[in-house]
């Protein structure tokens, strides 16, 4: 089995642009992967592009070696959009050898490690804290769902004083923690400005 070509897809989730890859091989096997999201989406594919000839006719169950080889192929360490091309040729690749053996990615990956995982649901859109409680015991009456990631700045994160952002942000959190009942859990996404 061996690499035949790498496909891109540009799509949207909302208001989420998003990249997809599709790697095919000569045996009819495709993987799929996705970039990571985060900013100049639109300059994913042409970085795809230059990576795809690198892993023609190659044999896409050898994914350490691939993925090292296209690290290695920059001249200076990649920076986060040649890393989020290549975190998605590698979701490809996996995909591809787990359809190779009939098994799901996990397996490849050694395997179980536990019967079951918390999982929590991303809010971000609602924008005060009633509609945020209300989401959140709307999702544990009808899914029990107990954990929720929010977005905590309140204000533009870029156009106010650090201090000023993180005293409403915690003001913020302290209103919507009186809110909720103890079972419920919140994580912040601190998009990376911490």
């Amino acid at each position: 089995m061996r690499i035949d070509r790498l496909r891109t897809f540009m799509t949207r989730d909302r208001d989420r642009p998003r990249v997809v890859v599709a790697i095919d091989t000569d045996d009819g096997i495709t993987g799929w992967g996705e970039c990571y999201n985060h900013g100049p989406d639109r300059a994913l594919p042409p970085v795809l592009d230059y990576l795809a000839p690198q892993l023609a006719g190659e044999d896409p169950t050898r994914i350490e070696y691939l993925i090292l080889k296209l690290m290695q192929l920059q001249r200076f360490p990649p920076g986060s959009l040649v890393l989020a091309a290549i975190s998605a040729i590698d979701h490809a690749l996996f995909d591809i050898s787990a359809k190779a053996l009939n098994v799901p990615v996990y397996r490849l990956l050694g395997g179980n490690v536990r019967d079951r995982v918390r999982v929590y649901q991303g809010v971000y859109t609602a924008p005060d804290v009633e509609q945020i409680h209300d989401h959140c015991i709307r999702m544990r009456e009808l899914y029990g769902l107990t954990a929720f990631k929010l977005s905590p700045y309140r204000i533009d994160i870029h156009a106010n004083p650090w201090g000023k952002v993180l005293k409403t942000t915690a003001d913020w959190v302290e209103r919507l923690k009186a809110t909720l009942d103890d079972d419920i859990e919140l994580a912040f996404d601190a998009h990376a400005k911490l």
